[in-house]
């Protein structure tokens, strides 16, 4: 059945996927980030480790973390090996990538979970079919696509007692949380995963005496500690070094934050309209998938199904921002969290689940009972839809003018289409059930239209969204295919090349990692700033102290960035050739004349990590003007090459993406193994 399902997903994603057009709004944030970091593996094969158009420079270690993915790094490997320039080709397939590793980690909790193939095929398909990543990347499926995953994991340690499941679940939840994530999930995700592993626990009440019981287990656990000693070093030297304008001091939100941020907090009503409706909710249910959630309620008596219902009703409770979500606010680590609206993706995959088990139960009831859940579920929809005054005011309009106009045109792509479908789909359910004598008959009779009005109604969702994709793609390949890094002279406040000036136009522009990827230094960056250094927050607050000449001279805003100066800090009047330069690699040659030697000044961000050599011989950097560096060069022909090397830095970033790549050529080995057997 896999086989079936991948061409399915493919389908689903044509237009994103196989059609030219650019992301929009936080998609297109973390495909720059994939760009910037690919463009440095293009062309000089290393992971970039400092960002020299970001914030006056700044160490990339976090934007590491929180821009690349487990396949972001398979795919930059493949992209090198087979030389491929358009860095654009390569991100769609690694957000392809991630919906094949979220439909593997349903497929495998589903065969776990059911017996039955339509089963199987119904939960995968509600649970993927109505992703759209090409707005918001992390929030439409990097907060949730390892989920299943993890999930399976737990759930085959438990059942099965293997001790390297354990430990893959729990590198599952880590890089799930923290690789091409925004990290702050990490304390509201192993809540809900905590809660499914507790009820996990209560069913089987395993022993952990056995965790290490073998050698891929103590590799698997290795793992996991270098992964969290990485991250931890990672995450704390960055802290360290920046302030986060966008955030309180202390990175902790007040309760009151926590509990509006983003503007998107749910309540029942919204939930029940957007599930079934899904005119303004990324994470559709669909009316089948909803009314088997409905059935579950009331025919599942199955320990597991409480086990997934438990955390997903949980889940979907947190986004109403009420009670419940401000006594999870005083839970550890949560008051780092503020999108407390946008976990929807989460209860979706666990109510998915839960109607599973409705499904499952239904195909083992005779038709007369089929017939009795069927009506009485949809009977239970309607009623709480009129009691909540959601069907009342559409009623009225059409009512008064006549016309399902109000409800919109039923066209492919409209809600009201999907609903009439839906209801049409189950009058022939019924018509089945009193036409076909034999339980077989009507049992494959009912399947063929679930299995139908169930991809007609994916469909239909998800091609609504199709006029929001736009045909920047074909004009303007040049600016999204690798371009070689190039040393600006001077920083400036308007874009000097025709590529600069496409990529700071573009509507989807809105966060300071696009002058990473045009290259462009500028003088006051004017898109959203989420990390600043904090010498450079200090320079900016001793602006006043300085004439206007003068500090631009300082931020090198139509100034040279690379100057000398003499012992008394006057301007020395030489030529400084850049002989090459790389995101934390710079070399350049000059002459020296004065005999006490020069000082070469740099409007570069200082950090500890910077090491100078001058004619081969090391030399310490030293900060100057609060926020940038210089070092000291004797008298006469002077080369100097200045590189960004932190070794903790360094090896911390290697190790996590050594381990995302294994894992994510672990998971596509798995992929493969289910495709051909």
């Amino acid at each position: 059945m896999f086989w079936i399902l991948i061409p399915i997903l493919v389908f689903f994603n044509w237009q994103s996927i196989f059609t030219p057009y650019v992301s929009y709004w936080d998609t297109y944030q973390w495909f720059q980030w994939f760009y910037f970091f690919y463009n440095e593996v293009y062309f000089h094969s290393h992971i970039a480790q400092w960002l020299p158009n970001h914030a006056y420079g700044l160490p990339a270690e976090y934007s590491q973390l929180f821009g690349l993915g487990p396949s972001s790094y398979m795919m930059m490997v493949v992209g090198k090996l087979l030389g491929t320039k358009n860095a654009y080709s390569l991100f769609k397939i690694s957000a392809l990538l991630d919906q094949f590793f979220l439909l593997l980690g349903v497929y495998l909790l589903s065969k776990r979970l059911f017996k039955n193939k339509s089963t199987i095929f119904i939960v995968c398909t509600s649970a993927l079919c109505s992703i759209h990543w090409y707005d918001d990347y992390d929030f439409n499926i990097h907060y949730y696509y390892l989920i299943p995953l993890t999930l399976f994991f737990l759930l085959e340690f438990f059942q099965e007692k293997k001790s390297s499941s354990f430990w893959l679940s729990l590198i599952t939840l880590v890089l799930s949380s923290t690789c091409g994530n925004t990290i702050y999930p990490l304390p509201m995700l192993s809540i809900f995963i905590g809660l499914f592993a507790f009820g996990l626990y209560w069913t089987y009440k395993p022993s952990f005496r056995f965790l290490l019981d073998s050698k891929s287990s103590w590799i698997l656990m290795i793992a996991l500690g270098v992964l969290l000693l990485s991250l931890f070093h990672q995450l704390s030297n960055f802290k360290e070094f920046v302030v986060t304008p966008m955030r309180p001091p202390g990175e902790s939100n007040s309760l009151s934050t926590f509990l509006t941020y983003g503007g998107r907090t749910g309540s029942l009503r919204d939930f029940l309209c957007n599930s079934i409706w899904g005119q303004s909710c990324t994470y559709y249910l669909g009316l089948l998938t909803f009314i088997f959630l409905i059935i579950s309620l009331f025919i599942s008596r199955s320990s597991l199904f409480l086990v997934f219902l438990a955390p997903g009703l949980c889940a979907l409770w947190f986004t109403f921002s009420g009670l419940f979500s401000a006594s999870c606010y005083y839970l550890p680590g949560l008051s780092l969290y503020r999108h407390i609206g946008y976990v929807d993706g989460i209860y979706k995959i666990f109510l998915v689940f839960c109607a599973g088990f409705g499904l499952e139960q239904f195909w083992n009831l005779d038709a007369k009972a089929r017939t009795k859940w069927l009506s009485l579920s949809i009977l239970l929809i309607i009623f709480v839809f009129d009691g909540l005054g959601l069907t009342q005011q559409p009623l009225l309009d059409t009512v008064n003018n006549h016309s399902l106009t109000n409800l919109g045109q039923p066209t492919f792509t409209t809600p009201i289409f999907r609903v009439l479908l839906g209801l049409g789909s189950f009058i022939l359910v019924l018509w089945g059930n009193f036409s076909f004598s034999s339980i077989t008959s009507k049992t494959r009779w009912t399947k063929l239209i679930f299995i139908v009005f169930l991809l007609l109604d994916m469909g239909s969702y998800t091609y609504s969204f199709a006029p929001h994709l736009n045909g920047f793609e074909e004009e303007n390949k040049d600016i999204l295919s690798v371009h070689s890094m190039t040393y600006q002279e001077h920083r400036s406040s308007t874009p000097e090349t025709d590529r600069e000036n496409k990529i700071l136009n573009y509507r989807a522009n809105h966060y300071e990692v696009t002058y990473d990827m045009a290259q462009f230094s500028v003088c006051d960056p004017n898109f959203r700033r989420d990390y600043i250094p904090k010498s450079v927050v200090k320079l900016s607050e001793s602006r006043q102290n300085y004439s206007f000449e003068q500090y631009n001279e300082i931020i090198a805003c139509n100034f040279p960035k690379l100057r000398l100066m003499s012992d008394s800090w006057k301007p020395i009047d030489t030529s400084i050739k850049v002989l090459s330069y790389t995101t934390d690699d710079i070399s350049i040659s000059t002459t020296v004349s004065n005999p006490q030697g020069a000082w070469l000044v740099y409007s570069d961000t200082y950090h500890p990590g910077w090491k100078a050599t001058v004619n081969g011989q090391p030399e310490p950097t030293h900060p100057i003007h609060i926020a940038f560096k210089c070092v000291h060069l004797p008298m006469g022909q002077i080369q100097v090459r200045l590189v960004f090397d932190d070794l903790a830095i360094r090896c911390c970033s290697y190790a996590i993406a050594f381990i995302a790549f294994l894992f994510a050529m672990f998971l596509s080995l798995l992929l493969l193994k289910e495709l051909f057997t």
